[in-house]
């Protein structure tokens, strides 16, 4: 594929995310992405076979970045500053959005989990990577004394990522912010011991 072709297949992508996020995957269409980006539907297709072949590569992209985006936030030598830096960006983040949207991931995983088996595989290897991530923090922190010590980790960082999820939804639905913020600040309390 030429620098052409990977520029219109990058728009692609780049419009389908925030698409899917504001509106669904089931609700959006080919037809919508092509107004949105200009792009014919036939060559949509030629990139994407399918709309869910679209979701699925949509949904990879979003993954890589927040992979990266983890790993920035993440990425302080104290386990106790990386958490805190890590809460504070994703309130950050929904905040500057005006809590448009939401976590693409959570979205896609109510909706897509029960429909396509390949989609619900993708985003049940990023929640538990994401959980990875924040369970060696987590461990880092309890060996220098800076968290609690008497929780498994493991159980501890799928706590961090399912309060989260539902901080962002209640945030979401109650048009505020505090709610996810609050929820972040007493789960940092409550991880500190």
């Amino acid at each position: 594929m030429g620098k052409k072709g990977d520029t219109t297949r990058e728009k692609i992508l780049q419009a389908s995310l925030e698409i899917f996020q504001h509106r669904g995957i089931g609700a959006s269409s080919i037809a919508l992405i092509a107004e949105e980006t200009g792009i014919q539907k036939g060559s949509i297709y030629y990139f994407f076979p399918s709309k869910d072949d679209l979701a699925f590569e949509t949904l990879a992209r979003a993954k890589e970045k927040f992979i990266a985006f983890l790993e920035k936030s993440l990425d302080t030598k104290a386990p106790r500053e990386s958490l805190h830096n890590y809460f504070r960006a994703i309130v950050k983040y929904h905040r500057e959005r005006g809590l448009r949207g939401g976590c693409i991931f959570g979205n896609s995983a109510l909706e897509m989990s029960e429909k396509n088996e390949r989609i619900r595989q993708l985003l049940c290897d990023t929640f538990v990577e994401w959980k990875n991530m924040v369970k060696e923090v987590i461990e880092a922190g309890i060996q220098a004394g800076e968290f609690r010590g008497d929780m498994d980790p493991e159980d501890m960082a799928w706590q961090v990522v399912s309060t989260i999820e539902g901080g962002i939804m209640i945030s979401r639905t109650c048009r505020d912010i505090r709610h996810l913020q609050t929820a972040l600040e007493k789960l940092e309390e409550w991880i500190q011991g």
